[in-house]
């Protein structure tokens, strides 16, 4: 069931004396109880399309649609929405309790203080700061500062929560840990949530689908997994890291590209009319490493090695032909590579070969 829909939503801003478009036509639906993320550059709109959703900001054209009803015009506090921003805005002379019962009495002034203190206390279980209410927030550390912001967020049990980008303020050790923490606290209270990052690991690790975003666009709405596999464009290609991105020429069952030579894809390939300028992508980690140099067969691709790095569970590399083209890939620490600039071959497995569109 859609809980959320936006509608061709347009967005404009005055900006050196001219109008200029933040938000381009921009359609997307969430499922009741998904997360969904908004991935994408800064600048490109992801936040300003937040705050749409909201109601902070109103589009110049397009429709919000919540639970079949049109809210487009509908103040923000009377959508019931919840959000949580980057720099959580507790409040310094309020100890945790406090925070957390701030956006149950702004729900509901009538509600009894009995009530407010139970619901206080179920929220901090659920976040693992039971026993915290008393705590004075200056007292708290960063990861759990976050977590009093996510209790306070989630204590009015809003159908829809709002996350921007909530841990862009942590440490990366921190960030590894809290992903699946909020991950796994929507997903068991059944709030629905919209998470927006530039972060593709955060992306990836907390949303059912997301949506990549560039220049106020929608390039692409997918599982994290089809996202990866597939990206289909170019341009998301490149936002997510991939760095083997090359033009080719098209040969029935098999794709030549220059200084690397013809490989074998399973993907279905376009009309021989249709793909001049598509360009090809070798995903990193569908390089299988050979022994020797200068292996023969299909899908092998010969060179040196002109840049080694150990990553802990894994090695990055690159591959540098004798045509000067250059691939960048990985394999799992127990398969070492050859040191830089010594002869290495690669096994492109064919699954890992995708064309995109332009």
């Amino acid at each position: 069931m859609k809980l959320l829909e936006t509608h061709n939503i347009v967005k404009s801003f005055a900006q050196n004396g001219s109008e200029s478009t933040v938000i381009s036509n921009v359609s997307m639906a969430v499922e009741k109880g998904a997360v969904a993320a908004l991935l994408g550059p800064s600048g490109c709109g992801k936040t300003t399309l937040l705050r749409i959703i909201a109601g902070l900001d109103q589009p110049d054209a397009g429709q919000i649609i919540f639970n079949g009803k049109n809210v487009t015009n509908v103040p923000s506090h009377k959508r019931g929405f919840g959000m949580m921003f980057q720099d959580y805005a507790l409040f310094p002379h309020k100890n945790v309790g406090s925070n957390v019962a701030f956006g149950l009495e702004m729900k509901n002034s009538q509600i009894k203080p009995q009530a407010i203190n139970t619901r206080v206390n179920e929220v901090l279980e659920t976040v693992g700061l039971a026993g915290f209410a008393e705590r004075r927030v200056d007292e708290l550390s960063g990861g759990e500062r976050q977590r009093v912001a996510l209790a306070r967020c989630l204590a009015p049990e809003p159908e829809l929560l709002m996350l921007d980008e909530p841990l862009g303020a942590l440490d990366r050790e921190l960030r590894d840990r809290l992903m699946p923490e909020i991950r796994a606290l929507l997903k068991n209270s059944g709030t629905t949530g919209i998470f927006v990052t530039h972060d593709q690991t955060e992306a990836f690790s907390v949303a059912d689908t997301i949506s990549v975003m560039s220049k106020g666009r929608l390039l692409k709405i997918a599982s994290p997994e089809v996202l990866y596999n597939d990206p289909e464009q170019e341009e998301t290609a490149r936002f997510l890291g991939f760095r083997n991105i090359f033009p080719f020429e098209l040969e029935k069952k098999f794709v030549s590209i220059p200084g690397i030579g013809r490989l074998l894809i399973n993907q279905e390939p376009p009309p021989v009319s249709g793909h001049q300028h598509m360009k090809v992508l070798i995903r990193p980690e569908s390089a299988g490493l050979c022994t020797g140099s200068h292996v023969q067969g299909d899908n092998m691709v010969s060179g040196k090695i002109f840049e080694r790095t150990f990553r802990g569970g894994f090695f990055s590399f690159g591959l540098e032909t004798d045509a000067k083209a250059k691939l960048y890939f990985t394999t799992h620490a127990g398969n070492r590579p050859p040191g830089i600039g010594e002869a290495a071959t690669c096994n492109i497995d064919p699954e890992g070969i995708r064309i995109l569109s332009g």
